[in-house]
């Protein structure tokens, strides 16, 4: 630890240096000939202003002008002899001053510190710490650690005041010099009482901008006499080994923090240019702030998000430390609870919920990120891999078109898998993990179809790890994606149907058992949507998922009457053709796909029987035709046709395409709002419920 300790040691006394150089006006800008040329020419220029001024006072008293009084007269006599002597000798004096404060300034330390020990040189930190091995190891474990997070925070704005303060002292030597050759002036300004302002605000300037030398080599001095003071105490044990090497570094060092308050010292002009440069809300100071309020932001969202580590491969030691402190940064969510599991809980939960917010808002403000976000096939690839490149990349090279060609080549497999991996590094997995699920049902393409329903249902059961709240927070980011994508067989079911679907999901082992899910999660989402969740659906895909429901609904209603033909179950057999009549009629809004769909599916279906008498081109013995009655199959139009004059079918009918209309009207115009962007859509039918005759 002593190259650290010499380090601090070094650095301190070289600034000492540089201060003593800059606070110490060099003799050659006050005493060479141009100056003292400049100093004449502004002398003679005040003997050539008070002459006139001399002038005019004994002529107005001879004469007894108003504007001169005697009694003036008489106080500005003795300043103006004054004055005239002190023109003439105020070069002299200003060289004075400024080479008296320039040997205090540079004897100040020595002065000080000469009664507490041999010398300034015994008050190094190097001799402070020598022979105290433990006292040395903790001050250079803490000098290590400060330095390093003092140029990762700070070094940005240590370096803008290192410059400005450069600068700053570099202004008072030219301060000085311009106050030096002004004297004159000033001095011709203290003649009359009442307007010796510019007197003043010289006097006041000068004398303070001379002081600040010695001021500040004293703040340096108490500092090290402060810290030599602690140093010689008697310390032991926990006290002595750890608190008193720190308090020693710190008071050392504290003073050069007051150094910039010396500035203000000066006063007048110079502080007000110095408080322009200085000015922490401002400018470069203020970027600073923002950077370092950006880090202490940033390294805590990535704390709690288990992402302090960037770029941590999955399953490495780097990643099982990310996960250490992500579960330490939460621990306040744990709340007053002496229940241990339940406040592993709650920290597991937040570290969740903060883990897919971080992904989000990356997702969302990162230019890459929203690239990859933007494909279902990365985001895809990415879960399937599980961070394993090959696994990502033979995903995406076993992905066809509907032809049975590869959509991808090897090399745009390869980098879409590195992309995916990427991002995993930067985000953390379970971060992508987690965001992508969020995001994959917005897409439209992602979780095609049946089995991609019931993959997200599984997804979402196995990610959450029984932690509700993320399984809620997926649930609803899910629904809405699937909403604007118009994928309504899943985002019309309620929540809590899909909260417990996707955990019996989750303990599915057989596709029977997953086939019965999925039927449960579209019937909901059809009574909760109704026709209009139909017509507006997104493809063909969509509606075959809708027209087994629809179909197996009616079945069951038709079941239940045969056995039970009451009037309940007669209403409840109409309402179901009634839904199908209003689909019917409002195929011309649907897709072309889904009109397709739903015309073979559904429409083409044979309704049942009916019984038509034929014509059989014979006669009786009276002249009459003989009929014949035939066993005729109609399909569900002909069966609408056949129900128009059913008044209960009419009203349940006219309520859906009531619905039907609403839900078109209202994505029409959200659409119009958007400049033509197709939203996805309002929630078909939403809140309306099965309509009542």
């Amino acid at each position: 630890m002593c190259p650290v300790i010499n380090l601090i040691d070094g650095a301190l006394n070289w600034a000492d240096t540089q201060i003593q150089a800059l606070l110490e006006v060099d003799p050659n800008y006050y005493s060479n000939d141009g100056i003292k040329t400049a100093f004449s020419s502004i002398r003679n220029a005040a003997y050539i202003i008070l002459v006139p001024i001399v002038l005019v006072m004994v002529i107005g008293t001879a004469m007894g002008f108003d504007f001169v009084s005697a009694y003036t007269v008489k106080r500005a006599l003795p300043r103006l002899l004054i004055a005239v002597i002190f023109i003439a000798l105020s070069y002299n004096i200003c060289v004075f001053l400024i080479s008296f404060f320039n040997e205090l300034g540079s004897a100040v330390l020595g002065i000080l510190m000469a009664p507490f020990s041999g010398g300034a040189e015994d008050f190094s930190l190097n001799n402070m710490f020598a022979g105290n091995v433990l006292s040395g190891i903790v001050t250079g474990a803490l000098g290590s650690v400060g330095l390093v997070l003092l140029l990762w925070l700070f070094g940005g704005t240590l370096l803008l005041a290192a410059i400005i303060a450069f600068l700053v002292l570099m202004l008072r030597q030219m301060f000085i010099v311009v106050l030096m050759l002004a004297a004159p002036l000033a001095i011709l300004a203290w003649i009359f009482p009442g307007n010796d302002k510019l007197w003043k605000l010289w006097w006041g300037s000068f004398s303070k901008l001379l002081m600040m030398y010695p001021l500040i080599m004293a703040l340096i001095a108490m500092g090290r006499i402060f810290a030599f003071t602690i140093h010689e105490a008697d310390g032991a044990g926990l006290e002595g080994a750890v608190f008193q090497p720190i308090m020693t570094l710190v008071a050392y060092m504290i003073p050069y923090a007051f150094i910039p308050f010396t500035f203000k010292f000066a006063g007048g002009m110079f502080a007000t240019v110095a408080g322009m440069a200085n000015d922490r809300s401002k400018g470069l100071f203020d970027r600073q702030r923002n950077r370092r309020q950006r880090i202490y932001k940033d390294t805590g969202e990535r704390a709690k998000a288990s992402n302090l580590i960037k770029g941590a491969p999955v399953g490495s030691r780097r990643e099982r430390w990310n996960n250490r402190i992500g579960y330490l940064a939460n621990q306040k969510e744990g709340g007053l609870t002496l229940n241990r599991e339940r406040r592993r809980a709650r920290i597991t939960g937040a570290d969740d919920a903060n883990t897919l917010a971080a992904g989000m808002k990356h997702a969302e403000e990162d230019s890459t990120a929203r690239q990859v976000f933007a494909s279902d096939d990365i985001m895809m690839a990415g879960l399937e891999g599980g961070g394993d490149f090959n696994r990502t990349r033979n995903y995406l090279a076993s992905r066809t078109n509907d032809d049975g060609s590869r959509m991808y080549t090897d090399q745009q497999a390869a980098i879409m898998a590195e992309q995916a991996l990427g991002q995993q590094k930067v985000m953390g997995r379970r971060a992508f993990e987690l965001t992508a699920l969020s995001k994959l049902p917005a897409t439209g393409t992602g979780f095609a179809g049946e089995e991609g329903v019931q993959d997200w249902l599984e997804r979402i059961d196995r990610v959450s790890e029984g932690n509700g709240s993320l399984k809620a927070s997926l649930v609803a980011a899910g629904k809405s994606g699937f909403r604007s994508a118009q994928r309504y067989e899943v985002s019309e079911a309620s929540f809590g149907t899909i909260m417990q679907e996707s955990q019996n999901m989750g303990q599915a082992t057989t596709d029977a058992e997953r086939e019965a899910i999925l039927h449960r999660v579209v019937s909901n989402a059809y009574e909760s949507g109704g026709p209009a969740a139909v017509v507006g659906a997104r493809n063909a895909g969509v509606a075959e998922t809708f027209s087994r429901v629809i179909n197996a609904n009616l079945e069951a209603a038709e079941a239940a009457h045969a056995a039970n033909p009451t009037e309940e179950t007669r209403t409840e057999v109409l309402r179901q053709k009634a839904a199908i009549g209003a689909i019917h009629e409002s195929l011309g809004q649907a897709k072309q796909g889904v009109s397709r769909v739903i015309g073979r599916e559904v429409m083409g279906v044979d309704a049942g029987t009916i019984q038509v008498e034929v014509d059989t081109g014979l006669v009786d013995p009276n002249g009459a035709p003989i009929m014949r009655t035939e066993t005729q199959t109609i399909n569900r139009v002909q069966e609408m046709q056949q129900l128009a004059s059913d008044p209960v079918w009419q009203q349940f009918k006219r309520e859906y395409r009531d619905a039907i209309d609403q839900a078109t009207a209202q994505q029409q115009a959200q659409q119009a709002q958007m400049g033509g962007v197709n939203p996805g859509g309002p929630a078909p039918g939403q809140g309306l419920g099965p309509p009542t005759p």
